[in-house]
């Protein structure tokens, strides 16, 4: 269960990124018009399984241990998610 909220949350992060102007960008025109048209939606399913990820954590190993297992996994999907879309580049001086 804790490999499938993991994967909730991934899915999660990855589905706000595509719903972000930086990632509309970069995509085909074809499925920009796709993603602007059902955004909103994409983005209620996003939370959708944010929810269902702490939902089950909870549901599983109670309230305040599956609130913290669901932080701690939150927290390393977001950087890795930030650190993926950002290009970092070493500054030169």
């Amino acid at each position: 269960m804790m490999l499938f909220a993991l994967i909730l949350i991934g899915l999660g992060m990855l589905l706000l990124y595509q719903c972000s102007d930086k990632a509309i960008r970069k995509i085909k025109p074809q499925y920009q018009k796709l993603i602007l048209r059902f955004r909103l939606a994409l983005r209620i399913i996003a939370f959708l399984c944010f929810f269902l990820a702490g939902a089950l954590l909870c549901l599983i190993y109670g309230s305040s241990i599956g609130f913290i297992g669901w932080w701690i996994f939150a927290t390393p999907v977001t950087l890795f998610l930030i650190l993926w879309v950002n290009e970092l580049n070493p500054t030169k001086k």
